[in-house]
């Protein structure tokens, strides 16, 4: 029997500039949880930003959950969260899990994200 579980990648591709963009793609692989899919959120370009502990205050979104509350959220509910490396290096300054870098991430190259489109996996940009 064929496994009928959908797949859904988000990629993140904006950082501190553009929060509310974050927030939605955030928000879409919530909605694919919910919806019984399983998700991979991947953080790259200045999406590599959110992977920051501590970079979040000045990007508050009035009467929203945090991005960082979101990102744990994803998490705690299963979804896998990764980061391109070569984007931890220029947008955040490191790539080694663990160093400046929200626990439950993951490190994954572009292979990753390209291997999951190949599979056939729905993925939306934001």
């Amino acid at each position: 029997m064929a496994n009928d579980t959908k797949r859904l990648q988000v990629l993140i591709t904006a950082g501190a500039e553009d929060p509310h963009k974050a927030r939605q793609g955030l928000e879409a692989a919530i909605t694919g949880l919910a919806l019984g899919a399983e998700v991979v959120v991947f953080l790259t370009l200045r999406g590599a930003f959110w992977t920051r502990p501590h970079t979040h205050s000045d990007c508050v979104i009035p009467g929203c959950e945090t991005i960082p509350d979101l990102l744990h959220d994803l998490i705690e509910q299963g979804a896998t969260v990764a980061c391109c490396p070569s984007c931890a290096i220029q947008f955040v300054g490191s790539c080694e899990i663990g160093h400046d870098v929200m626990d439950g991430i993951e490190m994954r190259g572009l292979a990753a994200m390209v291997a999951e489109t190949l599979n056939g996996t729905v993925t939306l940009t934001f």
